[in-house]
């Protein structure tokens, strides 16, 4: 994925949340729909009901298990010991979508991750395609994806 390697160069890493406060003060540096691309009305093949894709994270899905909630490791080695998937809610607010929007859905080609996955910038997890922020066959003149988070081990220079 594009993001990794991005990070990666700027001598980072794709963010690793491991705990309830790391990832609620990752979701405040990115809080704001600037940060998230929202799905259009005429979307095709099948409607995204408006849900937003944040920026990504540095969680890969290694496993081929159908909907595996087992499977996925962060990119930088940190044990996987937390998660904050996105559930489905069907509250017509925060999740218009009709589709149970249950985190992580995917399997088989949605096997990265970031924030987002419901109708407002959410501290949630959901699963996407590795081409998502790929400008290939799948793009949208708008694009699909605004950004990722870089996690340091040390102060950048």
């Amino acid at each position: 994925m594009q993001a990794a390697i991005l990070a990666t160069s700027e001598g980072g890493y794709l963010a690793s949340l491991t705990s309830p406060e790391e990832n609620a003060f990752v979701f405040s540096l990115v809080y704001d729909d600037a940060y998230f691309w929202q799905f259009p009305d005429d979307y095709t093949p099948d409607s995204h009901y408006r849900i937003k894709i944040g920026p990504f994270l540095g969680g890969v899905r290694v496993s081929d298990t159908v909907k595996s909630l087992n499977g996925w490791q962060w990119l930088s080695g940190e044990p996987w010991d937390y998660t904050n998937w996105a559930q489905n809610l069907d509250d017509g607010v925060t999740d218009r979508d009709p589709r149970d929007n249950t985190q992580p859905n995917g399997a088989g080609r949605q096997n990265v991750m970031g924030l987002g996955e419901l109708n407002v910038p959410v501290p949630a997890w959901g699963d996407y395609w590795d081409t998502v922020a790929q400008y290939s066959e799948r793009a949208m003149p708008t694009g699909y994806n605004r950004g990722f988070v870089i996690e340091y081990d040390e102060l950048p220079e």
